[in-house]
């Protein structure tokens, strides 16, 4: 037994028990949260479309599609720029998507779109369909009783997509695997438990993967030799990033970060490659690739159990949402978030930017807003 089972649902069991009142606040001046100055940008909604529970949504790199979940079994095939529905997809109706935290994915040449669930009954752990006719192109399967998806990852020249798996110890099996995108084959993967896996970032350049978890290490031992570890040497519970090297095929740096990196912690790089950025919990931290060390780390929002955060694709934007019992906003900033450009009152559960960086979308409970800026 070990302590990772007991947070496994914490944040989804949070997340639900948050209001959903809705409201637009164009901010001038000062923002109540800092210092930020408000941009002359003058923003608006332009889109708004039906579609139920959406937890993953996705613009296709041409922006010409939007994807997102509808409840826990459908994809919504959007032409969003005339509130039409092309199609609906569909995984195995006793697959869940709650569990993963990145559900949805276009691969960045556009060929195709990605969704990771968890297992059914038949093995399926990933769907990838064909972008341009929506047929299925592959079903990921995972022998293994507990080995479903909890983050999915394209490399930049799409020629790849890395799945991380949850495996509880003794269960056999990959925590990261990296799959080729032209045969589906398995190019390699790597065991990491006790090191559970959360999220997964390529850096731009293709070389480097970021993977976030946390250590945690076995409570008592019942079974033959020794308890398995992680890291030399072994590490102690923890929140830990690891940086893996795509070319050497092996891990090339731990950064151990006892701060909050729970199931829905996210991971981006920064514009210059150098940083990563992580959030997860009440608040958002940046952490220096070479010396490990931490750059800054916000103050949590008062009232916020959760924090999610996406660049725009050039990386001069950013959109915050902050989720909690009494509070929910998400806010879209310069990427150095000194200028809040504007602020949204309502519950977002997912968020994407355009190609362009000039349209964001966001997933709440029952609708898709498009707002642009």
């Amino acid at each position: 037994m070990n302590k990772f089972n007991n947070v496994i649902f914490c944040n989804i069991v949070i997340a639900f028990l948050c209001s959903n009142a809705y409201s637009a606040n164009f901010i001038s001046g000062k923002s109540e949260n800092s210092n930020a100055e408000k941009t002359s940008a003058n923003p608006r909604k332009i889109v708004q479309l039906e579609n139920a529970y959406t937890r993953g949504i996705q613009f296709s790199p041409d922006g010409n599609i939007l994807a997102a979940t509808s409840g826990n079994h459908n994809i919504n095939i959007w032409d969003w720029r005339n509130s039409k529905l092309l199609q609906t997809l569909h995984i195995e109706k006793d697959a869940g998507l709650d569990q993963a935290t990145e559900k949805l994915l276009f691969s960045p040449d556009g060929n195709f779109l990605a969704v990771c669930h968890s297992r059914t009954t038949d093995g399926i752990v990933a769907r990838i369909w064909n972008r341009h006719n929506w047929e299925i192109v592959k079903d990921i399967v995972d022998d293994v009783h507990f080995g479903g998806c909890a983050s999915i990852a394209f490399s930049p020249d799409s020629r790849s997509l890395v799945r991380l798996v949850f495996r509880p110890i003794g269960q056999p099996g990959d925590n990261i695997i990296s799959y080729s995108t032209s045969s589906w084959s398995v190019q390699w993967g790597i065991t990491t438990t006790p090191f559970y896996v959360y999220s997964a970032a390529f850096r731009q350049d293709g070389k480097l993967l970021a993977v976030s978890g946390r250590v945690e290490n076995p409570i008592g031992w019942n079974h033959p030799g020794v308890p398995p570890t992680f890291g030399s040497p072994p590490l102690l519970d923890t929140g830990l990033i690891i940086f893996f090297d795509i070319g050497k095929k092996e891990i090339v740096k731990n950064v151990p970060y006892n701060k909050v990196l729970d199931r829905v912690s996210n991971l981006a790089w920064s514009k210059n490659g150098k940083e990563i950025d992580i959030t997860g919990g009440p608040t958002i931290h940046r952490v220096d690739f070479e010396s490990g060390k931490e750059i800054f780390s916000l103050a949590p929002t008062q009232g916020a159990l959760g924090t999610s955060w996406r660049y725009s694709s050039d990386r001069n934007f950013l959109a915050e949402a902050v989720t909690g019992p009494k509070i929910n906003w998400t806010k879209v900033w310069t990427s150095d978030r000194k200028n809040l450009i504007f602020e949204i009152h309502e519950q977002v559960w997912c968020m994407s930017f355009s190609p362009d960086s000039r349209n964001i979308a966001v997933g709440t409970n029952d609708k898709i807003e498009v707002w642009n800026f």
